[in-house]
């Protein structure tokens, strides 16, 4: 099973290769500036790509961000309190948060009426 960290939700392989076509550099460019294999960069870009044995270190991860002018922030998660998901569900329940739903009576075309029928 993958690692939670490597989740394809998480943005730092799309942020590192965003940086890189930014800065008009090729994944061997990146490479050549932050002294690690161009494999490494591939492996940073795309996290499937640890699958097939394309791994890095912390060290080439710090090598690459600082090549680009990146770094990693850490903080904590605050959880959400109660009283934010109480008013986050009071929000979507609200009536004016989405327009009343109307009722639709299906017509035949004979009801219809039109040229040569009596409405």
């Amino acid at each position: 099973m993958p690692s939670p960290f490597w989740d394809s939700r998480w943005p730092l392989a799309e942020a590192i290769r965003a940086q890189r076509v930014a800065m008009r550099l090729t994944q061997q460019d990146l490479a050549d500036l932050a002294r690690v294999p161009r494999k490494t960069v591939s492996a940073l870009e795309s996290p499937e790509s640890r699958s097939t044995g394309a791994g890095f270190s912390w060290e080439s991860l710090t090598r690459v961000l600082e090549a680009l002018g990146m770094t990693i922030t850490a903080a904590p998660v605050t959880p959400p309190t109660l009283d934010d998901l109480l008013a986050e569900n009071a929000q979507e329940e609200s009536p004016s948060a989405s327009p009343p739903a109307r009722r639709v009576r299906r017509v035949k075309k004979a009801d219809m009426g039109g040229p040569g029928h009596a409405p």
